[in-house]
């Protein structure tokens, strides 16, 4: 009794921490005493002290009337974290009580939490009275279509593929890339039909989406679809293309990428940038370094930037840069603070300029670190080349 006294106490009293772990003391305790200041204080309480003590009791009591009731008066009290996470647990109770609960707040005003309620539905799988619910609120809120469109497809029903072509055509944020997603997931005719129906749309952020998937299957046919869209009129879509093609990593992508790096347009020269440097090999790192010498700063800089690795070869090209008086000055800025990260080894000249535009080595502008330790020496106090 005293303990139970002063876990009671701690529950309504102490800290954060101490009313959390009372909390959790009186629910394994299981006395009915212990029970019933759960029940106070998730229906008196808000916030953290409520929402764990809503928890203890569905683990409890899954089926008790006054512990869905309290559930069904954080769903609908007003406080969005509360609604949310009532939710949640009425989910997990896989109850009829609670299913007929979360489905009466699908047709609700409240689009977030009967998106919240749908989520809910969805934990455990579809029976046929959710699934009619789940379809009916969906036809008024996109997000609750966008959560069920995944099991809907799996499952093969219509109202799968209907939802995808909707998804498709929304200028809802997110909603073209769950769709092809989702549909990239499921492997039949229609499915395939309506992602090579989204690599064509006329809205580019659609075709970007539906570029995404094709490094689920990077072959012959998803390579010749990139190259194809970094010739793409947007922008934008070339350039994730040429990102894309980055890593498939084959040397038709590569190819293309060589290509790109040579177009008169500067984005495409940085978007084969960013492709180029997730290549291994002599020629992708050739042309980058080739590229810190771009007459446009800004695809010279991002050159630069992507030199975080190589060989000797690259502190010669980053050096050269600092020893030509006609260098611009971001470029110059740039390939001082690459130097510095790498934390090579530089001769005075070069050194200098580093100094005053990236400051020393280990100083304070977080760039390069400590200075290289000396080489080691033999006893007789030779170098030793190692």
């Amino acid at each position: 009794p005293d303990a139970l006294r002063v876990a009671i106490d701690l529950a309504h009293k102490g800290s954060t921490s101490e009313r959390a772990e009372a909390l959790r003391m009186l629910s394994d305790s299981g006395s009915p005493r212990a029970l019933d200041t759960l029940l106070e204080i998730a229906g008196k309480s808000h916030g953290q002290s409520r929402f764990t003590a809503l928890d203890l009791l569905a683990q409890n009591r899954p089926t008790d009337p006054t512990v869905h009731q309290l559930l069904r008066d954080a769903l609908t009290g007003g406080r969005r974290d509360e609604a949310q996470y009532a939710a949640n647990i009425l989910g997990r109770l896989n109850t009829d009580a609670a299913r007929q609960t979360l489905i009466a707040t699908l047709s609700g005003k409240d689009h977030e939490l009967a998106t919240a309620a749908a989520n809910a539905l969805c934990q455990d799988g579809m029976t046929d009275t959710v699934k009619t619910a789940l379809v009916s609120a969906a036809q008024a809120n996109p997000e609750i279509k966008q959560q069920i469109l995944g099991q809907l497809l799996q499952a093969g029903l219509p109202e799968g593929l209907r939802f995808a072509e909707d998804l498709l055509a929304s200028k809802e944020p997110g909603a073209a890339s769950t769709a092809v997603w989702a549909l990239a997931a499921v492997d039949t005719p229609e499915s395939h039909r309506l992602v090579e129906q989204a690599l064509n749309a006329k809205d580019a952020s659609v075709r970007v989406a539906a570029m995404n998937t094709l490094l689920q299957n990077p072959d012959d046919k998803a390579t010749d679809t990139l190259i194809r869209m970094s010739r793409d009129a947007d922008a934008t879509v070339r350039a994730g293309a040429l990102n894309t093609l980055g890593q498939v990593g084959s040397e038709r992508a590569q190819t293309a990428l060589l290509e790109a790096a040579r177009s008169a347009r500067t984005e495409d020269r940085v978007a084969a940038i960013s492709g180029l440097s997730s290549i291994d090999d002599p020629r992708a790192s050739a042309t980058l370094i080739r590229m810190t010498r771009d007459a446009d700063a800004n695809v010279a800089t991002s050159a630069i930037s992507s030199l975080y690795s190589g060989g000797p070869e690259v502190d010669q090209a980053l050096s050269a840069i600092l020893r030509d008086p006609s260098s611009q000055a971001e470029v110059r800025s740039a390939a001082a603070y690459q130097l510095r990260r790498r934390g090579g080894p530089l001769d005075p000249v070069v050194e200098d300029a580093v100094t005053k535009l990236a400051g020393p080595r280990g100083g304070g502008a977080g760039y390069g670190g400590p200075p290289p330790p000396p080489p080691p020496s033999g006893e007789s106090g030779e170098k030793i080349d190692i």
